[in-house]
């Protein structure tokens, strides 16, 4: 079986700014790989040019706008994919020369990809085009690795994002999209998102709040397969004995609102009753940085400063007390490190569907602000006590996760086979 991984971020995953992108991206294509199927790879970013406001611009909704963004893609257009196929040919000597060496590090910094692959879909639309739908014809099945794509508070994608589902269900090929969470509150994405979402032949979502939320767009349950992050496939590393001072990280989103004058209060206050060193850990080389020197500011860091590497950071993480963590895959991380972790709410319920699969008995606290610095504190305290319990809870966990999602990835790639031997 052939199968075609929409918007994959695989090729260029060790460049891609948000090291939970790269864990997830490794992990994925680790259980793809399981059952010696061929894998290729489809442009990610395929239509950049979809927009919410071209979409919110529109006099179409929903399938309306779905049909006629088809309809376009079908029209033949020779001389101007003529002219783009000549301008791709004579670009290539470009990539990878001194000369955009500046501009391709500042587009990988941002988007993981180089200058001309950054550009070619927004400026050789028809081309771009083209190569997509090659690559689905010639496919068995498409798999589109979905991570947390499909959210409010990502509106602005969503219509490429699902028209690209779209152009690839009509194809008549199985779609399947994997290793998502779905979070569409808003009644415009959803009238967009529900007739893509029922036509996918299946769904592999990363946490039960999701399922519920296929459900009520109407997708049928038997299509659905209720698994845990593609992340979970890496190793779960071993114990680290505890570091003398200990170590306490905190994981922070930099693409939030952030209270830095509450959390140096925090990070002080913390310092004098525990003794314990804290780190900002950073995760996303775009945000991060300008983070950690925002906090520096109210309060003093022990960390290096320096944005590691996916092991350097998972390595970081193992050596920790404990983790105070608004990010999802800081979560993973430190399951997959038997750490403790105090959770903070970020944009979705991502965070809290993954706690609950793994039973962990706390729950998601809301954004620090400066009254709750004393409760912030107390539950850290709490968990600092409570810290053996809980490491044993996050490795035990881990591991029946590292089980499930193998499992589930197995039970996915059988149940499209047969899709594709009916089809």
């Amino acid at each position: 079986m052939k199968l075609l991984r929409l918007n994959d971020l695989v090729p260029f995953r060790d460049t891609l700014p948000n090291l939970g992108d790269r864990a997830l991206n490794d992990g994925f294509q680790q259980l793809l790989a399981q059952q010696g199927d061929t894998q290729d790879s489809a442009r990610w970013k395929a239509f950049p040019w979809l927009t919410g406001k071209a979409y919110a611009a529109s006099p179409l909704r929903g399938e309306d706008w779905l049909k006629e963004q088809y309809r376009l893609a079908r029209c033949e257009m020779p001389a101007r994919l003529a002219l783009e196929r000549r301008i791709a040919h004579l670009a290539r000597p470009l990539r990878g020369s001194r000369l955009l060496q500046p501009l391709d590090a500042w587009a990988e910094r941002h988007t993981g990809l180089g200058l001309p692959d950054a550009l070619a879909a927004r400026g050789l639309r028809r081309y771009s085009l083209e190569g997509l739908k090659t690559a689905i014809d010639r496919a068995d099945a498409v798999v589109f690795n979905g991570g947390g794509l499909l959210a409010d508070h990502l509106g602005n994608y969503l219509p490429e994002r699902l028209f690209e589902l779209y152009l690839a269900k009509q194809s008549g090929k199985p779609v399947v999209i994997a290793n998502y969470s779905l979070s569409l509150q808003r009644e415009a994405h959803r009238e967009l998102a529900a007739p893509v979402l029922r036509s996918m032949d299946l769904h592999l979502v990363r946490e039960p709040a999701s399922v519920a939320q296929l459900l009520d767009l109407g997708v049928d349950r038997a299509r659905i397969i209720d698994s845990l992050d593609a992340a979970f496939a890496l190793s779960v590393l071993p114990a680290v004995a505890t570091a003398s001072p200990p170590r306490i990280g905190l994981m922070i989103r930099g693409d939030r609102p952030v209270d830095f004058a509450a959390w140096g209060r925090f990070v002080e206050r913390l310092r004098a009753q525990t003794g314990a060193e804290i780190h900002y850990l950073q995760n996303c080389r775009k945000y991060d940085p300008a983070v950690r020197c925002r906090l520096a500011r109210y309060c003093r860091l022990d960390d290096t400063g320096a944005f590691p590497s996916l092991m350097q950071a998972r390595t970081g993480i193992s050596g920790l007390q404990l983790l105070i963590t608004d990010r999802y895959h800081g979560v993973v991380f430190a399951m997959l490190s038997g750490v403790p972790v105090v959770p903070i709410a970020a944009t979705t319920h991502k965070t809290q569907g993954l706690l609950d699969a793994a039973g962990y008995p706390l729950s998601c606290l809301p954004p620090l602000r400066d009254e709750a610095v004393e409760q912030l504190l107390g539950v850290v305290q709490q968990v600092l006590g409570e810290r053996d319990q809980l490491a044993q809870h996050m490795r035990e966990a881990a591991l029946r996760m590292q089980v499930q999602v193998f499992a589930d990835y197995r039970a996915l790639l059988s149940r499209l086979r047969k899709l594709v031997n009916k089809a």
